[in-house]
């Protein structure tokens, strides 16, 4: 969309929930939840090329995600480990590599 918002492209054709869309810094990636997987995962498109991969596969729902300013890390909410907290992993994929980065009963 440009930023008068005209040129609207549709980026998913899920149908699923697809949502939660958030820029990459540089503009030319988008990470986003889908429930296309069951559950709510993270999936990363690459605006130049179209890619559209899953990130990460957890039975629970991972979802709001968001870059770091430099675009190195993905931060999300999971309840993976049992409760609610923000995990982080590197935006260029790699489910095995989330690590929990906040802890207690809220987060």
């Amino acid at each position: 969309m440009d930023i008068d918002g005209k040129n609207v492209k549709q980026i998913t054709n899920e149908l699923g929930y697809d949502g939660g869309a958030f820029f990459s810094p540089d503009g030319k990636r988008i990470v986003y939840t889908s429930s296309r997987s069951g559950n709510k995962d993270l999936w990363l498109l690459d605006l130049e090329s179209g890619e559209d991969r899953q990130l990460t596969k957890d039975p629970r729902d991972d979802d709001d995600a968001v870059f770091s300013a430099d675009g190195q890390w993905i931060a999300f909410d999971s309840g993976r480990g049992g409760n609610q907290a923000i995990w982080v992993l590197p935006s260029g994929g790699g489910d095995a590599q989330a690590r929990r980065v906040t802890s207690g009963a809220g987060f």
